[in-house]
């Protein structure tokens, strides 16, 4: 029976060190943005902001509870208070078993950097299901937003739609991430998840989930929502539009606030 692929965490940075947390600064919000918002209340923007243990970009004296996952090693620490800027954290980052598993399969998520704008301030396209053709490696982004918006709605979410930016900004991603061999939410060239969503002409990005070895839709799914960070962004209802990019089994899902 071949190993059940598992989520592997890093603490990755925005700028510098991928290994090393470090303060960014928090993106300019409107004026109600600090208002605390359901269901993810904790994640509201307060303070400077800081990459931490997970790829979750956090406020400031924020605290992040990370639950370990099956099989994972029994030191990775399950409760994170975030300080001030030059705060780190640390998650272990192997995960046991076979090198193809450690090397191959993981995932990692980039939490809101900013609460959603007023009503009517997005700019999406038309709602749909997905994009590509019916069958094939095409129909994989289709599936992926097909899956994410049953988990919502099974949480009492509204669906998110699909945009056509936010899909570009994540297939180029992922086309990145595996030409330049590498697995994080910046880009080699410093760019981070909101930038290459800018680069796109959308204006409102609100989070992102990268994952690395999974075969199919149903199993990068699995793996998001066996995370809780990868969960929170899949199921935050204040996310309205959605992108989904692969590439050789390396996925991008980036959501806007719409």
């Amino acid at each position: 029976m071949d190993p059940k692929p598992l989520p592997r965490h890093r603490a990755t940075a925005r700028h510098g060190d991928p290994a090393a947390a470090a303060a960014v600064p928090a993106e300019p919000g409107p004026t109600a943005a600090d208002a605390p918002r359901a269901p993810f209340a904790r994640w509201a923007r307060s303070g400077p902001w800081i990459a931490a243990g997970c790829g979750l970009l956090l406020a400031a004296g924020a605290a992040l509870v990370v639950t370990p996952t099956l099989g994972a090693p029994a030191d990775v620490s399950t409760d994170l208070a975030l300080g001030g800027p030059s705060s780190e954290a640390q998650v272990a980052s192997d995960l046991p078993g076979s090198p193809s598993l450690v090397s191959e399969v993981t995932v990692e998520t980039a939490q809101p950097t900013q609460a959603p704008p007023a009503a009517g301030t997005g700019a999406g396209t038309s709602a749909g299901t997905g994009a590509g053709g019916a069958s094939g490696a095409a129909s994989l982004p289709s599936a992926v937003v097909d899956l994410t918006n049953a988990e919502r709605a099974a949480a009492g979410c509204p669906p998110v739609a699909f945009d056509a930016r936010l899909t570009a900004a994540a297939q180029l991603h992922s086309e990145d991430m595996v030409a330049q061999d590498y697995f994080s939410h910046q880009s080699l060239d410093g760019r981070s998840p909101w930038d290459r969503a800018k680069a796109q002409r959308y204006p409102n990005p609100g989070a992102e989930n990268i994952a690395k070895g999974q075969a199919s839709a149903e199993d990068v799914m699995r793996a998001w929502m066996d995370s809780p960070g990868h969960r929170a962004n899949i199921l935050n209802c204040d996310l309205r539009e959605i992108g989904v990019g692969v590439a050789d089994r390396t996925w991008t899902q980036v959501f806007g606030w719409g």
